[in-house]
């Protein structure tokens, strides 16, 4: 089942708190901690970004607008992660008292379950791909997540690329469960770009 974001809903909030929030706009290459902000709720407005993990740069997601962070207001996010702007991108902040009080007196209360809702689960996600797992499952998780991507994102990234950015995995030990799905007939690569995923790509290796 593909995991989708409540683009809808995120931008609901949005909307709302737009025109009292401090904005902030970012060019491509250009970082925010997220410690920077840590009484604060991000939005990112316009634009897009890359999550990384700040102990060894480990790329966790890429994210486009809308977005929300730190609307759950925990630590982790601040004191854990950073984030890249890949363009020209937008973000809206506002302290979190702030956004607590939009939240009652819109009654947003539906509206945040959703968007929190999201972010755990996100978070189960991606903890799945990397706790507890030997490297074949690692591997095949971010194969299934990278074709689920549009054909316009899966042709900027070689596979190896995209899951060595991601998992931390050595690019050799990745390369050679590739080669060894090449040669089962599981995945066709052209030129190191995914272009087909068998469904019934095994479980163990």
């Amino acid at each position: 089942m593909r995991f989708r974001k409540p683009a809808h809903t995120i931008q609901i909030l949005v909307d709302i708190c737009e025109p009292v929030a401090q904005v902030l706009e970012f060019e491509a290459g250009k970082r925010l901690a997220l410690s920077q902000a840590e009484e604060n709720v991000i939005f990112l407005a316009q634009g897009g970004i890359q999550l990384y993990r700040r102990q060894d740069d480990l790329l966790i997601s890429e994210i486009v607008a809308p977005y929300a962070f730190g609307i759950m207001h925990n630590r982790i996010e601040s004191d854990y992660y950073y984030i890249k702007a890949t363009g020209p991108t937008k973000f809206l902040t506002l302290p979190y008292d702030d956004f607590m009080k939009i939240a009652r007196e819109h009654d947003l209360w539906e509206t945040l379950f959703i968007v929190a809702t999201h972010t755990v689960t996100y978070l189960i996600r991606r903890d799945v791909n990397l706790i507890n797992r030997d490297r074949y499952n690692i591997v095949k998780s971010y194969l299934q997540d990278l074709n689920e991507l549009p054909d316009e994102k899966k042709s900027k990234m070689t596979v190896t690329q995209y899951i060595v950015r991601r998992s931390g995995l050595s690019r050799s030990g990745v390369m050679g469960i590739l080669s060894e799905l090449k040669k089962g007939g599981y995945i066709v690569l052209k030129d190191g770009y995914l272009e087909y995923l068998a469904d019934n790509i095994p479980n163990e290796f």
